[in-house]
C-alpha cells in the first residue's frame, strides 16, 4: 500500500470572498462571518488513489489580503498544483490569477498542473472564453466554469488533478 502527501495551492481572486469552491468540496459549507487570518487556511482530505493507494491531500488557500502578500513564497514552496478561481465578471481577476500562475511557477521552478475555475454569478462576462480556452491549452491546466453547482465537477476535477500530480510529479521522482 502507497501513500502520498500532496500540496495544492488554491487561491480566490478578486470579489469572490472566500473559498466557497473548496469548503463545498471539504464538506463546510458557506461561511457568513469570516475572520481574517494571517493569510493561509489549510483543508485536508484523503482519496484512494488506486486499490490500494491513498493520497492525503492538503489545500492552501493562501487569501488574496495584500498585508500577508509577502507570505505567499513561503506558502507556495512545495506545492504539486494549484486550484485558481476568477469571477468572469471582473476582468482584472483573470489576470490577477494568471499573474499567481506564473509566481507560482517561478516558487516551485516548474510547470505544476493546476484547475483553473472561472465563477459566473452575474450572468455576465468580460472575458472572453476563446481566451480562456487558448490559455488553457498553453498551460496545460483543467477549466471549470459554473455559477452554483460546483460539487460533481469540482470533485471530478480534484481527483483528476492529484491523479495527474501523483502520475508525473510524485511517481517521477
Amino acid at each position: 500500500m502507497s501513500s502520498f502527501k500532496i500540496k495544492i495551492v488554491y487561491y480566490s481572486a478578486g470579489s469572490l470572498g472566500k473559498p466557497v469552491p473548496i469548503q463545498r468540496y471539504f464538506g463546510k459549507g458557506f461561511l457568513s462571518n469570516y475572520q481574517i487570518n494571517i493569510g493561509v487556511n489549510v483543508y485536508v482530505k484523503d482519496f484512494e488513489y488506486k486499490s490500494d493507494d491513498m493520497a492525503t491531500l492538503s489545500f492552501w488557500d493562501i487569501g488574496e489580503q495584500k498585508k500577508f502578500k509577502f507570505f505567499r513564497k513561503a506558502l507556495i514552496k512545495g506545492a504539486f498544483g494549484a486550484v485558481l478561481v476568477f469571477d468572469l465578471s471582473d476582468r482584472s481577476s483573470f489576470e490577477e490569477v494568471k499573474k499567481l500562475q506564473m509566481n507560482i511557477r517561478n516558487i516551485t521552478s516548474k510547470k505544476i498542473p493546476f484547475i483553473l475555475i472561472g465563477i459566473a454569478d452575474s450572468g455576465r462576462s468580460t472575458v472572453d472564453r476563446g481566451e480562456i480556452q487558448s490559455y488553457i491549452e498553453k498551460e496545460g491546466g483543467i477549466y471549470l466554469e459554473t455559477s452554483d453547482e460546483i460539487e460533481d465537477q469540482l470533485n471530478k476535477a480534484l481527483n483528476e488533478l492529484a491523479h495527474i500530480i501523483i502520475e508525473t510529479i510524485v511517481l517521477a521522482h
